[in-house]
């Protein structure tokens, strides 16, 4: 007897008999064939939970409705009285009995809240558990088959349940342990813990370092990264060097190309080139080269499209009217624009509409598509540690992550 003096019932592990320490240890009942579940706490071991001493005296396995099962180890100290260690699928749940009345309106159901000890409490799950197996001493007498309904809520790492047998009600105040923690006060070798298989109730998130670095990062570089998007976007249009509009005549003659000189001030600052046509069902191809002294400096060919109808009781369009391009000069200086292009209708058999060719050309811009992507990402890595945690309240209640609270 390893229990004190308010044992009231023996159970043996091996035969199965119940044994009432009321009545000089006569067997109530005897189950046989009972199979003992795991649990690395063994009766009989002896551990310190938050600076007290406790032994092992028996062990209960419940059964819940949806037919999982867990283990409660009765612990005993002979100065703090009894305990409870639940162990199930990895984790480890420290109890003891408390004296102090949940308050709440109305009926529980899930979670609706509660307060407790001093805790808001939301409920988390309410079933019936059954006993399915019994071992060593516990305060009262306990028998495979026994039946308690039980409401639980949570504030995790604390938990509160609300035991119902009968007439009877017993409350509990828990606490989540680390496993690692937990071995350790039994003395027992954590490396050979088993893996937690699912998230418990009470489980408090615990970050892994590759989100917790993420999140750090994205609050260290999205507020920069934001800044730059917003300068750039306020402050980076630069300054223009050539606001032009060229009639399609112009641009499409046979001429030549449309000429237009300006002036660059700084060779280190970037220079935008901008083409813009309000043509519709209809294409344009443009050659752009920039010339300095004769010399070709940058060049490109760029296709401007856009087609545009209504079928099958909808509006469609397709295509772009503008075009752009970025490029820098080997020095400063005067240098010289030249633009040609052809058009067309493509398939339709239209004539080409004639429309006007906007060109511009900008100094000193600043690009914020960079700067966009990193404020992207930066913000997808502050993310990861919401969503890490998101998926992790969603896993603690059962419940699809596009679930609402």
């Amino acid at each position: 007897m390893l229990g004190g003096h308010k044992v009231q019932s023996l159970t043996c592990g091996y035969c199965g008999s119940v044994l009432d320490a009321n009545d000089e240890f006569k067997v109530v009942k005897t189950f046989k064939d009972l199979k003992r579940p795991y649990c690395p706490v063994k009766i009989g071991m002896r551990g310190r939970i938050h600076g007290v001493d406790f032994i092992a005296i028996g062990v209960l396995q419940y059964r819940d409705n949806d037919l999982s099962t867990w283990v409660e180890v009765c612990l005993y100290s002979p100065t703090h009285g009894y305990a409870w260690l639940e162990y199930g699928h990895g984790h480890f749940v420290f109890s003891r009995r408390t004296r102090d009345l949940p308050e709440y309106d109305g009926v529980l159901h899930h979670k609706s809240p509660f307060v407790a000890n001093g805790y808001l409490f939301k409920t988390h799950s309410i079933y019936d558990a059954t006993v399915t197996f019994v071992e060593g001493e516990l305060t009262y007498l306990a028998q495979v088959g026994d039946r308690a309904r039980v409401i639980e809520g949570i504030s995790p790492p604390i938990g509160f349940s609300i035991e119902s047998k009968g007439n009877e009600q017993e409350f509990q105040l828990s606490e989540y342990l680390v496993p690692a923690d937990a071995y350790s006060a039994f003395g027992l070798d954590a490396d050979e813990a088993r893996a937690r298989a699912q998230v418990h109730p009470l489980q408090p998130y615990e970050p892994t370092s590759l989100t917790s670095g993420l999140r750090l990062s994205g609050l260290l570089f999205t507020p920069v990264a934001l800044a730059l998007v917003l300068y750039t976007l306020m402050l980076g249009s630069g300054t223009a060097l050539i606001n032009q509009t060229f009639s399609a005549k112009e641009i499409y003659g046979k001429a030549g190309a449309v000429t237009h000189q300006f002036e660059i001030t700084d060779a280190q600052r970037l220079i935008s080139l901008d083409l813009y046509s309000s043509m519709n069902n209809a294409w344009g191809f443009f050659e752009v080269v920039v010339k300095k002294s004769g010399e070709e400096i940058f060049s490109m060919g760029k296709q401007i499209s856009y087609y545009s109808g209504y079928s099958g009781g909808e509006s469609w369009s397709e295509g772009s009217t503008d075009a752009h391009a970025y490029f820098k000069v080997p020095q400063a200086g005067t240098y010289t624009l030249e633009i040609s292009g052809e058009g067309g209708t493509g398939s339709t058999g239209r004539r080409p509409q004639a429309r006007a060719i906007s060109v511009q050309v900008r100094e000193g811009v600043k690009v914020s598509r960079y700067y966009l992507a990193l404020l992207v990402l930066s913000a997808l890595a502050w993310g990861a540690g919401w969503y890490s945690k998101r998926r992790f309240e969603a896993a603690r209640w059962d419940e699809d992550d596009d679930d609402d609270d």
